[in-house]
């Protein structure tokens, strides 16, 4: 295996539950983690390398978000472990115990352990849970398309407070104005909390 510059760790840290593989041949290829201890953390196993003894794996951390993002065309396998400064490498015998775990940073990586940069979800190569997982997202009330609509409303609500708070100081400044009158300003209460 390619030796790789990093700092060797006794153990990661986290506690990683396997969901299901989003690629498989012959073996897993690329698979789906979350934290035992933290299940709103997602991790995204990739097999990288390989010799005699240990498989070689890239764990790179992401999100529910980000993985609603992929299965949806809107981020690659690629920047999603761009996203991280650095990933894990973590090289794991027949057993599946670790043998080694090196943090490195992802900018240190060769590039054969990178996916393509055009490496996006592709429901004909990927596994049925990749495609369950999907579903389940569409069918979820807080899919990625309502969180997105949500945001919006509450940008819109943010720009019309701002615009009307501009307009009453400009209001307030202009005395040759007269007797115009002030604009209500509107209660703000966009980012106190998000409607159900």
């Amino acid at each position: 295996m390619d030796k790789i510059n990093g700092l060797k760790i006794s153990k990661l840290g986290f506690k990683p539950v396997l969901l299901g593989d989003f690629i498989n041949h012959e073996g897993p290829i690329v698979s789906h983690f979350t934290d035992a201890e933290n299940p709103h953390e997602h991790y995204v196993y990739k097999w990288v390398d390989c010799d005699d003894v240990c498989n070689r794996w890239l764990v790179a951390k992401t999100s529910e978000e980000t993985i609603s993002k992929f299965l949806f065309q809107q981020v690659s396998l690629f920047q999603i472990i761009n996203q991280n400064e650095f990933v894990y490498l973590v090289d794991l015998d027949s057993d599946l115990d670790e043998k080694q775990i090196l943090i490195t940073k992802t900018s240190d990586l060769p590039n054969d352990y990178l996916p393509e940069a055009d490496s996006y979800f592709d429901e004909n190569q990927y596994e049925d849970y990749a495609l369950q997982l999907k579903e389940n997202i569409l069918g979820t009330p807080n899919s990625i398309v309502l969180e997105h609509l949500l945001n919006e409303v509450l940008s819109l609500k943010r720009q019309q407070f701002e615009t009307n708070h501009l307009l009453n100081l400009l209001i307030k400044q202009n005395k040759a104005a007269g007797s115009a009158q002030v604009l209500a300003e509107p209660e703000s209460n966009y980012g106190t909390s998000k409607p159900q």
